[in-house]
């Protein structure tokens, strides 16, 4: 009985690892072991599922690093001007794992630039208005405007 059971221990092993492990729930994984009953083994079944879907995902995050590494992302988009980079970076297929974190990495640029244009102008606005009331204040008394 022990082998047997160990056998099918290995097998969940294998389906854990497999991609199917990603798109199913708890209660479709359990279905495909129904043979394991107990509460026990249930909860067993579910700590491994986890642990691999974690394992799988901190794997997903070191590889994209990695490759954004390998291909220096970050001094290519800096050697690249604003008009082309965007342009290219744009007609990239979203599916290529390699190119994904340069779009992500030029998307934040554009925002970054354009909250910082925003904060610019409001800036600009305050000072104009600031100076319109003092030349104001000034022309009153009789003195000369300064902007």
């Amino acid at each position: 009985m022990e082998e047997t059971r160990e056998s099918r221990m290995n097998s969940v092993v294998e389906m854990a690892i497999s991609s199917t492990l990603e798109s199913c729930s708890n209660e479709n994984f359990l279905a495909c072991f129904a043979e394991f009953q107990s509460e026990e083994d249930k909860k067993a079944l579910l700590n491994l599922r986890e642990l691999f879907l974690q394992l799988l995902a901190s794997s997903i995050k070191h590889d994209v690093s990695l490759i954004s590494e390998e291909l220096k992302i970050p001094q290519k988009l800096a050697e690249l001007d604003r008009s082309t980079r965007s342009s290219v970076v744009v007609g990239l297929p979203a599916e290529d794992p390699k190119l994904v974190m340069a779009n992500l990495r030029c998307a934040l640029k554009r925002q970054a630039r354009d909250k910082l244009l925003e904060m610019k102008a409001a800036n600009d606005a305050r000072l104009a208005a600031s100076r319109g009331r003092y030349n104001m204040a000034k022309q009153k008394v009789g003195l000369p405007a300064l902007y």
